[in-house]
Order: structure tokens, then C-alpha cells, then sequence
């Protein structure tokens, strides 16, 4: 893009200018070489030049009005009479110093060579296709071909134009627009017309209304826009998207009196002329024609040359020689005409400079002309409901401010376009995609329904809404195809746009409503409004059946641990037992004053020290010898690092346990059990398709792998929930159907996140601006009101459902990985038979020991039963008189001399109570054994 700063631009020319300028350079050149073809080109435009002499007198400017120019005819011999006849007509005082044209004509050149006449040129037509030396006394009184072609240039950027054709129709002209030629932001495409041709020429529209181009550059004269615009009617170009900018001059009367009839009502026509002078300083700013601008500038002139001249006493007719030449037969006319004329060209080129300013532009200096922007377009009188024709002031063009919007030219044009739209009947295209579009025949209460009745969805009744704001009236049907739109290939092997895409494209459609997504190529041949809903991709599944395993909780070890564990359990129980016995450090007396040793370690006390370390409660027995410690510190580090071991393990068996290990899409990707596709062709397909992320170029290889066997791709979304809901298959689908199906089959869940974001959006043709900037604020509006979002909860979430949707429905299930009471019952069994088998025991020792007191004491079974039944449930008391004692008296004390070290020997059997123990160390076990002195008084 060419960099302009605020005074100067810097545009080098390109090779296609210089080729042009080399092919101006020959065509110079023709009226010598091949006189007979040019003479007719040069006779024709001489016969449009206009002209008008500027002298002075002692009162002031004399001469024809200043809004008045005299035609000057064609034949060169007959426009040196003219200007004879004119001159002459002049006051005897006046002096003659300038004249304006039209055009270059070679009299009047001549005769402002002759006598050193300052000559103004107005148009650029003519002016610039002869020598630079023809025209050495001549000031070009119109914007220059480089600064037309920067303004060109920056207003199709500011129009953000991303394409456009140049339709010319002389190849002179196209200097003019040399900046367009390497325009960076789209193609830029190029067609000769010759309108003298109509068949070539509507052969040359077709094919254009064919493309995806909808903006026009229009270079043709007055006498050629309008078979243009005939030739462009017939071949159908033209429609609300398509936009043209004349870059031609023209007026306000002709545009009424021919053009207006012809310009096609709701089109962008717009055109880029140099309309007007503007002067430097001027406030308020004020556009003056360039008539009356350029008779300011003359007058200005003029003071600052007369007083000049009258302080110089007249010396300058010294230098004054004529050069008439050709001119001598029209008698006096030399002395019309002042001496110093010459100096009068200087002068007025200073006026210029400093009332309109210059600028740098390729290395040249000029003037800083301004150019506008003209809307043209036929409205209604909202009083008189006549046509209006007019040209709306839009904007204007400096070199230093660029673009300049007219104020009130934005709201005056949008409501011209509203009013348009509201006569206009849009044909708005759609597809059947329930719930954002479907057809029905019948509403809830079995009325027939006809005409756009007849659709509603999500989408629908959302365009329904903005119609209504806009004032819309519109016919909805579905697509020819049925399609959103993609390329496909047409009988010629091309690439073509399909479905909705395909219609607007074509110009049969005014908008596409449906659940259309935003795509980069879409976005390349249809323009989109602000989206009104967002999502992207995902995948759905069945949810798995949980596992109602009774003995879920000890899955984390297998059953080979579980058996090495009970092993290392009792192993160790008996090494505790068999150390304990043989450290004489485990033998100990718990009271001083009863000189009895005992040990605690048991085969029962044991087992249960080491069953309390293993279940981390502790025991409050103690082991007192290196060697038991050692055994109790071996054990403990065993338990900590298995009980460790276990709490791992069932956290991570109880996460990987969700869905099946299926938790994210990239454990999908990673797996090959369960199979998943995608809609075959559309947006998904091909990003799938054209991938380059890892996770989804490996799904995308998995996807086509099982397509042999029809394992992945699917023909619609339909078919592929339908797989979801027989098991063991996966689909990816935009995330609101994702949403829509689960909210109706409580069976189906949601993998992972969502991927690939993008939006729903209405589409218009690519060039219709103003429609889609009216749809885009109304939905915005509609945003801000949510109002959309209340569509999406009734569409999405509860359409078609006679009951609460699942995400609203408590079924008491717990979430995905946890364990509930069905899958970790097996605990709280074995809790339960623990407790059992504890009462039983309980009930055994009861029996054992009523038995045994039952022999030794004489006494009744179920006497001692009822007994030990009575205590146990009368809790307010917590003592019980021993047993009767039956066993003979012991033996008398034998004294006992010395004792060296402890012998073992059998201490007289003692009955113990029904609550006593053989192995709690109270002197009754069958372990004890005691050596004591005579001690009796």
C-alpha cells in the first residue's frame, strides 16, 4: 500500500505506468505519422472546447459573463475568426491577459503563443495529450492525473474494497488511476468496453456477474455512462450488493435530466470528481466552482499586476514584439492585448499557490485540489411521494486530511437505503436443519400454516424479530440443494459454491438464514453479520454402564497381593510369638509385691499387635527386647509403604474409571476401542481434513482408516447419534447439537471440551453493506436484551420436550468416578460379617466358659448362662462375686533354700473367673510360671 504523509506522496511509478506513458508518447506522435487516423480524433474533441477571454478596463473585468464560454468550432481556420470577432468586441481600453478553455484547441493555443496570452485550461481531457512546449505559457487549471489517482487509490481503501473491476473505455485515461494498478488488498482486474459493441459488451457484464467481484470502476465519458448503464440493466448487473464509482466529471443537471432515470434505484452509485475549489484559510470552509474560484484568482492577479505595471511607467511595452504571425488579417487585434501579458502568468500561478496550496506527489509539485463524493440515487418525497433525483454530498478528499465524511451524509444515506428496503420483497434462503430452521404444516393448535409461516427454528424466528424491527417484507424458502455451501465441481470440472452460499453468489438470494458457519472461505465470497450465537466442535457419546462390583474397593491390589499380604500377616504374627518366647527380656513382673514374670506376647495378643499396625490403630501392647522391636519395626515400614500403596492406587483407579478412560479428546484420539467420526463433507470435515495440530491430524488418520469398514463418516448428524446410541462409537458435531441431543436422551454425555471455536451468523451478498450492517445492530440490540439467549433456552434446551430437560432432571446419581453404595458395598459387608462373626465368638466363650464352670462348680448350665446374661444387660452394674471354688486346698509351702536362677515348674491350677483370661497375664494362664520363697507368717 502507497504511504501518503500529510503534505507530500510518494508513489513510484510502476512498469504499467511507464508502459503507458510510452504508448501516450506514440499516440502523440500519430497526427504526424498517420495524419489521416488522428485528424478525426483531434477534429471531434476541438468541436467541444469551450472558451471565454479575461480583460481588464479602467472600471474593472470586461468581457462575457463569467458563467458564459463560447464553443469554438472545430476547423481550425474558423476558431481563429471566432476569437477575432471576440476580441475585437472588447472595449478600446481594456487589456486582454488571459483566457480560459475547455480543452486544448490548437487556434486558440496558437493565438495565446502569438501574444504572449496567459491560456487557463479547466479539463484534463484534452490538455494533457499534447506536448509539454505547446503549453509553456498555459496554467492547468485542474487536478493533476497523479493526484486523481491518489484519491482513487485511498477511496476504495477507505471503502475497504477487497476487489474490483476497472471498466474503461479509453486507454488514455487510465494514467490517471495508475496508484489502483498494485492494489495489495484483492485483485485488481482490468476490461476494455466498447459500448458500440452491445453484444461484446453485455458478454463482458455476464461474465463479471458470473465472479465474486461486485465493485466497479467506471472510466467513460458523459455520451458513454449512459449505454452503459443500458447494456448493464439488460445483462442483469446490478442488485444491492454491487457498487460503482464514476470517476469522470459530471454535473448535477446532467445527472437529473439523463442519468437519474437510468440509475437503478438502491445501488451504490457513487461518484469521484473534482467538484469545486476550496481555498486555504477559508472560514467556514466554502467550495466555489471552478468558474468563480478561478475569477477570484484572475482579479487578485490583476491588482498585483497593475500596480506593478503602473510603478514600472509603462517600460514594459518595450519588450513587447508581435508575433501575430497568422494573426495579422484580424487588423488591431494586437493592441487589445497588453504588452506585459506575460508577466500576468506568473503572477496568477502565485495566486494559485498560495489560495489553493500544492503538494509533492511523484516528485511533482501541484495544485492541492480537493475532490468529492457523490451518493446518486432516486428517493421519495415522504410528503409529495415524488421521485427525487439527487446527488447526496458524501464525502471529500484532501491530500493532508484524506476522506472527510459530509456531516449528516451517513445517517441521510442509511435512511435513503431503509426506505428502499422497505419496498423491496428480500427472497431469503435457508436450510432444513431443525431446531434453527424446519418446515411445518401445522402450528400447536392443528391451524394450517402457509407462506413464511410455515419456518420457524432457532434462526428463523431470530430473522423473524429483526425483519420486524427493520420493517422488512421477505419470502423464505429452502436452498435448491439443500446444502449450506461448499465448492464442488461442477459438469466443467470448475470450482463452485453450492447451496445458500452458492444462491447469494448468484445474486437469487437476498440473505441465508440458517445455522450457517463463519468459515474463512465463505468470508471470502459473502459478507456475514455480527454473529448471534457461538460454539464450536465437540463430541458426544453414550454414557458407559457402571460396574456394580460389590469389592470395587479392592481392585486396586490384585487378588495375588491380597494373599501375599494375609501371608506376610500371620508369617509375622508367629515370628513375633517365637521371638517374644525366647528373649528372656519379654519375661517381666507387672508388680513388684507379687514376684510374678510374665509374657505379653501371645499367639492371640500376637496376631492382634499386628493386625493393629497393619490397620494403622496401634495396640497398647509393647515389645520390651531388641529382637521383638526389630520384628514390630520391620512390620511397620511394611505397612507404611503397602497402606501408601493402597491409597494410590484406589485414587488412580477411581479417576481412570471415568467414561471408561474416555475423559478428554485426547484420550479418544489415543485409543482405538471405541470409534468416532464426523459429518462427511462440510467445515468439520475439512478441518479435520486439512489439520496440522497432532491430536487432530491423528483423528483425522483414524477416521479415514475405519471409513473402509463405514466405521467413522457419516452421511448426517442424525445417523451418527443414532450410532451414539447403540454404544461404542463417537461423533463430533457442533457443540449446540452436542447440547440439543443431550437435553433430550439423559443417556448422552459430553467428551471433554469444546475445540475450534466459530459462530452462527446471517450471510448477504459480499458487497452489501448496508444490509449487513443493519442486520449486524439489530442483532447487537437483540444481544443486549437477551433476547437471543432466551431463543437458545427455548430452541436449544426445551423445544420438543414434554418434560424437564436432562440437565434439569436429578436422577440421584453421583458423579462420573466416584464410588456409590451399590460398587463399595462390599466394605460395609464385610464390616458386617466382621461384626457377626464377633458376636458369635462372643456367644461361644460364653457357652465354653458356662460349660466348664458348669462341671468344676456343680452348678446348672443354664443357671450360669441366665447369670452372665443378667450382668451383661444390667448396666448399671459393673462388678460380680467370684465363682464357688470346688478345686482341693493347696499343698502346704515347701521352703526353698536358695534359688539361682527361675526353673520352670507347673504353678497349682487355679479356677478362674467366667471373665478371666488364660493370656492376660493374671497369674491363671497356662504361660505363667512363678518361683516364690516361702513368705507364709
Amino acid at each position: 500500500m502507497h504511504k501518503c504523509g500529510a503534505i507530500r506522496c510518494d508513489l513510484r511509478p510502476t512498469p504499467t505506468l511507464m508502459f503507458l506513458r510510452a504508448l501516450k508518447f506514440l499516440l502523440l506522435l500519430s497526427p504526424l505519422l498517420l495524419p489521416g487516423v488522428a485528424g478525426s480524433e483531434v477534429s471531434d474533441a476541438t468541436g467541444r472546447v469551450a472558451w471565454r477571454p479575461h480583460a481588464w478596463g479602467p472600471a474593472g473585468p470586461v468581457g462575457p459573463p463569467a458563467d458564459t464560454m463560447e464553443t469554438l468550432p472545430a476547423d481550425e481556420e474558423k476558431a481563429r475568426e471566432a476569437i477575432c470577432r471576440a476580441v475585437s468586441s472588447l472595449p478600446p481600453d481594456a487589456h486582454l491577459l488571459a483566457a480560459s478553455s475547455s480543452g486544448f484547441h490548437p487556434a486558440l493555443n496558437s493565438f495565446c503563443l502569438a501574444f504572449n496570452v496567459t491560456c487557463v485550461f479547466l479539463d484534463a481531457l484534452e490538455g494533457e495529450r499534447v506536448p509539454d512546449d505547446w503549453l509553456h505559457n498555459a496554467i492547468r487549471f485542474f487536478p493533476a492525473p497523479e493526484l486523481r489517482s491518489q484519491s482513487v487509490y485511498e477511496y476504495i481503501t477507505w471503502a475497504m474494497w477487497t476487489n474490483f473491476v476497472v471498466l474503461y473505455c479509453d486507454f488514455h485515461n487510465l494514467e490517471s488511476i495508475h496508484s489502483v494498478f498494485n492494489y495489495p488488498m484483492g485483485p485488481v482486474l482490468f476490461r476494455h468496453l466498447d459500448l458500440d459493441d452491445a453484444h461484446g459488451t453485455q458478454s463482458v457484464l455476464r461474465q463479471l456477474k458470473l465472479s465474486t467481484i461486485n465493485n466497479f470502476i467506471l472510466d467513460m465519458p458523459h455520451s458513454q455512462i449512459l449505454k452503459f448503464l443500458k447494456l448493464a440493466s439488460e445483462a442483469n448487473l446490478k442488485g444491492l450488493a454491487r457498487s460503482f464509482l464514476l470517476i469522470r466529471e459530471i454535473n448535477s443537471t446532467f445527472f437529473k435530466e439523463q442519468m437519474a432515470s437510468r440509475v437503478w434505484a438502491g445501488m451504490n452509485f457513487t461518484s469521484h470528481l473534482f467538484d469545486g475549489v476550496e481555498f486555504v484559510g477559508d472560514e467556514p470552509r466554502q467550495r466555489r466552482n471552478k468558474t468563480s474560484a478561478l475569477e477570484l484568482l484572475m482579479n487578485a492577479a490583476h491588482s498585483y499586476w497593475l500596480s506593478r505595471w503602473a510603478s514600472a511607467g509603462g517600460a514594459l511595452r518595450a519588450g513587447f514584439k508581435n508575433r501575430a504571425g497568422a494573426w495579422e488579417r484580424c487588423g488591431s487585434l494586437g493592441g487589445r492585448v497588453h504588452p506585459a501579458a506575460g508577466e500576468f502568468r506568473q503572477l496568477l500561478e502565485k495566486q494559485i499557490e498560495q489560495q489553493v496550496g500544492t503538494v509533492m506527489i511523484d516528485g511533482k509539485r501541484l495544485y492541492n485540489f480537493s475532490f468529492s463524493v457523490y451518493h446518486m440515487y432516486t428517493e421519495r418525497d415522504p410528503e409529495t411521494k415524488e421521485n427525487l433525483k439527487e446527488m447526496n454530498d458524501f464525502a471529500t478528499w484532501t491530500a493532508q486530511k484524506g476522506f472527510v465524511m459530509a456531516p449528516g451524509a451517513s445517517n441521510r444515506h442509511q435512511r435513503h437505503f431503509r426506505e428502499f428496503m422497505n419496498e423491496l420483497n428480500l427472497t431469503v434462503v435457508t436450510v432444513i436443519d431443525p431446531p434453527f430452521s424446519f418446515e411445518r404444516d401445522f402450528d400447536d393448535n392443528g391451524n394450517r400454516l402457509y407462506g413464511n409461516d410455515r419456518w420457524t427454528g432457532f434462526s428463523i424466528e431470530l430473522f423473524k424479530r429483526v425483519a420486524s424491527v427493520l420493517n422488512l417484507t421477505y419470502t423464505i424458502r429452502v436452498s435448491s440443494d439443500g446444502q449450506f455451501g461448499g465448492l464442488v465441481e461442477n459438469d466443467s470440472d470448475e470450482q463452485v459454491w453450492s447451496g445458500t452460499v452458492g444462491e447469494l453468489m448468484a445474486g437469487t438470494a437476498d440473505v441465508a438464514v440458517a445455522s450457517l458457519v463463519i468459515t474463512y472461505d465463505r468470508e471470502r465470497v459473502v459478507d456475514f453479520t455480527t454473529p448471534y450465537t457461538s460454539l464450536g466442535l465437540s463430541v458426544i457419546m453414550k454414557k458407559p454402564e457402571q460396574q456394580t462390583d460389590p469389592l470395587q474397593f479392592m481392585l486396586p491390589f490384585s487378588g495375588r497381593v491380597w494373599t501375599c499380604m494375609l501371608l506376610a500377616w500371620l508369617l509375622t504374627s508367629l515370628l513375633m510369638l517365637v521371638c517374644a518366647r525366647l528373649s528372656p527380656y519379654e519375661w517381666y513382673s507387672h508388680n513388684d509385691c507379687v514376684p510374678v514374670v510374665e509374657n505379653q506376647f501371645g499367639a492371640l495378643n500376637s496376631m492382634w499387635f499386628t493386625i493393629g499396625s497393619l490397620m494403622q490403630q496401634g495396640s497398647d501392647l509393647a515389645p520390651r527386647a531388641s529382637s521383638t522391636r526389630m520384628v514390630a519395626t520391620t512390620w511397620w515400614f511394611f505397612t507404611l509403604l503397602l497402606i501408601s500403596s493402597y491409597t494410590a492406587n484406589l485414587a488412580a483407579f477411581l479417576t481412570t474409571s471415568r467414561l471408561g478412560n474416555i475423559d478428554s479428546v485426547e484420550a479418544l484420539a489415543s485409543q482405538s476401542k471405541v470409534k468416532f467420526g464426523c459429518p462427511v463433507g462440510g467445515a468439520m470435515y475439512n478441518f479435520f481434513k486439512n489439520s496440522k495440530i497432532t491430536v487432530y491430524r491423528r483423528m483425522w488418520d483414524s477416521m479415514v482408516s475405519w471409513s473402509a469398514k463405514n466405521e467413522s463418516f457419516v452421511g448426517k448428524t442424525s445417523e451418527g447419534i443414532s450410532r451414539v446410541r447403540e454404544g461404542g462409537y463417537a461423533y463430533i458435531l457442533e457443540s449446540t447439537f452436542n447440547q440439543y441431543y443431550r437435553e433430550r436422551d439423559c443417556e448422552l454425555t459430553q467428551i471433554g471440551g469444546i475445540f475450534n471455536p466459530s459462530s452462527y451468523a446471517f450471510a448477504v451478498p459480499q458487497g452489501n453493506v448496508l444490509l449487513r450492517d443493519e442486520l449486524s445492530e439489530v442483532i447487537l440490540k437483540l444481544h443486549k436484551e437477551q433476547f437471543i439467549e432466551d431463543l437458545s433456552d427455548a430452541w436449544i434446551k426445551r423445544f420438543n420436550l414434554t418434560g424437564p430437560p436432562c440437565s434439569e432432571v436429578h436422577t440421584g446419581s453421583t458423579p462420573d468416578g466416584t464410588l456409590d453404595v451399590a460398587s463399595f458395598g462390599g466394605v460395609f459387608v464385610s464390616m458386617l460379617v466382621g461384626l457377626g462373626v464377633a458376636v458369635l465368638l462372643c456367644f461361644i466363650e460364653l457357652m465354653w466358659r458356662s460349660a466348664t464352670l458348669a462341671m468344676r462348680t456343680q452348678r446348672s448350665f443354664a443357671d450360669l448362662c441366665i447369670e452372665q446374661l443378667r450382668l451383661a444387660f444390667h448396666l448399671a452394674v459393673n462388678r460380680k462375686s467370684p465363682p464357688v471354688k470346688s478345686s482341693p486346698a493347696l499343698p502346704p509351702p515347701r521352703p526353698m533354700v536358695s534359688l539361682q536362677l527361675p526353673q520352670p515348674s507347673k504353678s497349682p491350677k487355679r479356677e478362674p473367673s467366667i471373665g478371666g483370661s488364660d493370656d492376660s497375664g493374671n497369674g491363671y494362664g497356662e504361660t505363667s510360671m512363678a518361683v516364690a520363697a516361702d513368705t507364709r507368717l
